[in-house]
């Protein structure tokens, strides 16, 4: 006799442990971005987009 509760298929499963996943790496990002020095974060910044970043840093600026 099966339960009256329908229990979950492997998609839900995969699904949910995806969603928490992606949670988790962004909530640990953020804090690792927020407790960073300023000077540390324009320097990541900076090596991430290489070339382009005093493009970057100007559109930025131009928001304001």
């Amino acid at each position: 006799i099966r339960d009256l509760v329908r229990s979950r298929g492997l998609g839900d499963v995969y699904k949910r442990q995806t969603k928490d996943l992606v949670e988790y790496v962004y909530n640990d990002m953020m804090q690792y971005v927020e407790n960073q020095p300023e000077k540390e974060f324009l320097d990541d910044c900076k090596d991430y987009w290489d070339d382009a970043y005093d493009e970057i840093i100007q559109e930025i600026k131009e928001l304001d």
